[in-house]
């Protein structure tokens, strides 16, 4: 225990409890609490640590945590007992998810709920079956930080004469790196020129055009993606174009089609793409 001193002016020793096993003591009232943000299903995130008690005795900390997989927060809070927090661990021991599917925050707290108070917080970053989030050792990270969470998506097929339209979900920040979608024309004689845009919600601010006519009667293959050139196959009916890069969408973005003289019995496929995603908390 620190000593006491009723001199405030007096010199504290160098055997104050600073020089203890850990620079973060416990007196009993504090709590652990774990947040996560994730976009996959199936997990189970395993906390473990150790607190040294003042009788010298070793007390573990173990816990389990599932994290949500719609990108929204999921919290579960511990009681830690009285001592020094020697380390904490956490890894993803249920499930095989892509790399920086899953962010969490460590903080100690004091107090229940959304009114408990955060003391401090320990480590942030992302978790993942092979590789453990250590506290202390980690560097933290915030969860738009990193390479993102590479996300092949399938997208919604839209009916009959109708426009693509994917929106960027709530709590998700994408970087497109791959769209593709077959239009299927119908007989009516008039060409069809598709193109790809990308607005806020209302607003376009990206376009890709094809700048080439899609003939009736067939089932046209357009690929947008990064760092390819503008290419028209009207043999193997394949169109490829280039996508802008380093372009990051927010939540309520929208990836959309726009075909100049789109038939009503035309029909576009379900679309396939290609993302990184980041939490945008």
């Amino acid at each position: 225990m620190p000593p006491e001193f009723s001199d405030p002016n007096t010199a504290l020793p160098s055997t104050l409890g600073l020089a203890g096993p850990s620079a973060v003591y416990l007196t009993g009232e504090e709590q652990l609490r774990l947040t996560s943000v994730g976009n996959a299903s199936g997990l189970t995130l395993t906390v473990s640590g150790r607190v040294l008690r003042k009788d010298g005795t070793i007390a573990p900390i173990q816990f389990s945590h599932t994290p949500n997989s719609n990108r929204t927060a999921a919290t579960t809070t511990v009681g830690l007992s009285e001592g020094w927090v020697l380390g904490i661990s956490l890894k993803i021991t249920t499930g095989t998810p892509a790399a920086q599917s899953v962010w969490v925050l460590v903080d100690l707290v004091r107090g229940q709920g959304s009114a408990g108070q955060v003391l401090q917080s320990l480590v942030s970053g992302f978790v993942s079956p092979t590789v453990p989030l250590v506290w202390p050792g980690n560097e933290s990270f915030a969860p738009l930080d990193g390479v993102g969470c590479l996300r092949s998506i399938s997208g919604t097929q839209p009916g009959a004469g109708a426009e693509i339209s994917e929106v960027v979900p709530a709590g998700a920040r994408w970087e497109l790196l791959a769209f593709e979608a077959d239009l299927a024309t119908s007989a009516a004689a008039a060409n069809r020129v598709p193109q790809l845009t990308i607005d806020d919600g209302a607003n376009v601010y990206a376009r890709v055009p094809i700048n080439n006519n899609e003939t009736a009667s067939h089932t046209w293959r357009n690929s947008f993606q990064a760092g390819v050139p503008l290419n028209f196959d009207g043999t193997r009916f394949l169109v490829t174009a280039p996508l802008l890069a380093g372009i990051r969408l927010a939540a309520g973005h929208r990836i959309k089609t726009v075909t100049s003289a789109i038939d009503v019995g035309d029909q576009w496929s379900a679309p396939q793409y290609l993302v990184r995603e980041w939490f945008d908390l």
